[in-house]
């Protein structure tokens, strides 16, 4: 079984990410480890969107028993889960569909910051 140059670049890449991850600040996985063992707290800041989700009810209880163990919001941690799923699952996929997801994002980043902007001048 051989490994091809784009698995190689993105093994590569994973691990420059983690090596500047470790200079500089916590990944979301080591911070999603400290809230589970009380070693440390979230760092996010930012705008927030609220959404509803309905989740089966396995996954639900999961959550609200790594809620009181951490300690800390449903919302908080349902946050960083979900940050760190979708960072990890995004290097994984092929780069065509990684760029389509980025477009997105940046088209949706870009109409979210548009709305809020209008709501703030409609004030």
């Amino acid at each position: 079984m051989s490994t091809t140059p784009r698995t190689l670049q993105k093994q590569r890449q994973r691990l420059l990410d983690e090596m500047e991850a470790a200079r500089e600040e916590p990944t979301l996985l080591e911070e999603l480890v400290g809230l589970l063992s009380h070693t440390s707290s979230s760092s996010f800041s930012g705008g927030e969107k609220s959404m509803t989700i309905r989740l089966p009810i396995h996954i639900a209880a999961r959550l609200d028993a790594m809620v009181e163990v951490a300690g800390v919001s449903r919302n908080q941690l349902a946050r960083q889960l979900l940050e760190y799923a979708m960072v990890d699952v995004l290097n994984e996929v092929p780069d065509q569909v990684e760029q389509l997801v980025e477009d997105l994002y940046q088209k949706a980043v870009i109409a979210e910051f548009d709305a809020s902007r209008s709501l703030d001048s409609n004030e």
